[in-house]
């Protein structure tokens, strides 16, 4: 993703219903398609209203455990987690208060202190996807095609170009379909030829803008790519998503590994140190035995055995250990250091697109991509 998403969104197929939260994870609109078929009750909560939120999850606090508002980046397993369980709360509200049926006063009743409107699918579809960012995919996924049965317009909708693997649903006036085509064959272009088959699939979609300051992103649980803006930047957007893609369904944990080790190395956080181990640093002639890491790094001076206590930060400046050099990588953008999510489809697109980057960092990321290793 390139700026993060403002909102998340939690689709429950089966229910026809779907949840959106803020970046917090908490609850601002929540979508439920009528019985009927034809029309979606959206539901607008206040995100400032500690009470309704109370409401929603009352009776769940030893399930959702340390809470849903805080992700750890670099825990992936943790991530998931925290999507499931999520998507458990809200099965269970909707079980506990709506059964299976759901009525108009039921839903009206239970939101009756939010701004709640019955729109037709096809008013529900543009509301969401204008005002919350929600994909064309999680729509479809949830209420069904936007059609003349289902409320909507016969033939209305984004234009579809199939090129290369890719199905791309284009609502951008400026961005032609024999553009999309190009971009998709320059996709598979700049990506390995071994990567190809594995990534250049599945929807795309490209909007002239989302509801908030951001250009793309990737969605691992419905394996879609969003794209929007400045169609120049489409080419190297696209290649940076396909970088999360190449995360989450192709990469090895062996693959996912070395990049970690790289991204705490150019964070001077890798400390790779055993008792006894002789170390140099850039800016010191001395060389010292490695003692411990306890509040600070404890070293003996070879030349006349006194001990020497330095900061943690010092391991930044070591040179070598055991007389072999120490490999340092830099980040390749201020963006990659947000998190290893974003150092590895940032790695994945300034190695793909031919970008600037690092001479350490561009051969390991060539050897991980184009080698596996």
């Amino acid at each position: 993703m390139l700026v993060a998403s403002v909102y998340r969104t939690y689709s429950i197929p089966d229910r026809k219903c779907m949840i959106v939260t803020n970046y917090h994870y908490w609850p601002v609109v929540l979508a439920m398609k009528d019985p009927d078929g034809r029309h979606v009750l959206v539901v607008h909560v206040n995100s400032t209203d500690k009470e309704m939120f109370d409401k929603m999850m009352r009776n769940y606090s030893s399930f959702i455990g340390t809470g849903l508002g805080r992700m750890v980046d670099e825990e992936m397993d943790r991530w998931s987690n925290t999507v499931r369980n999520f998507r458990a709360v809200v099965l269970n509200i909707l079980d506990d208060h709506f059964g299976e049926s759901i009525t108009v006063e039921e839903v009206e009743s239970f939101f009756s202190d939010c701004t709640s409107d019955w729109l037709s699918t096809e008013s529900a579809f543009s509301a969401l996807k204008n005002g919350y960012d929600v994909s064309e995919a999680s729509l479809e996924r949830v209420f069904g095609k936007l059609d003349g049965a289902s409320g909507g317009t016969a033939g209305a909708g984004p234009r579809i170009v199939e090129e290369g693997g890719f199905t791309m649903s284009i609502e951008h006036d400026d961005f032609t379909d024999e553009e999309a085509r190009q971009l998709a064959r320059d996709v598979s272009a700049k990506l390995p030829e071994s990567l190809r088959s594995g990534l250049c699939y599945g929807r795309a979609e490209i909007r002239k803008e989302f509801s908030k300051n951001y250009v793309g992103d990737y969605t691992p649980s419905e394996d879609y790519v969003r794209l929007a803006g400045d169609k120049s930047r489409f080419l190297s957007t696209f290649i940076h998503e396909l970088g999360h893609r190449w995360m989450y369904k192709i990469a090895s944990l062996r693959q996912i590994a070395a990049f970690k080790n790289a991204y705490d190395n150019a964070r001077g956080r890798q400390l790779s140190l055993r008792p006894g181990d002789v170390i140099e640093f850039r800016d010191r002639a001395e060389r010292y035995e490695f003692v411990q890491i306890g509040s600070s790094i404890e070293v003996i001076d070879l030349a006349d055995r006194t001990m020497h206590f330095f900061t943690k930060k010092s391991a930044r400046a070591i040179k070598s250990i055991n007389g072999e050099n120490v490999v340092k990588y830099a980040f390749p953008s201020r963006y990659s250091q947000r998190n290893i999510r974003e150092f590895i489809a940032v790695c994945f697109q300034f190695f793909c697109m031919g970008f600037s980057m690092d001479e350490n960092l561009r051969s390991l990321v060539g050897r991980i991509l184009e080698n596996g290793q």
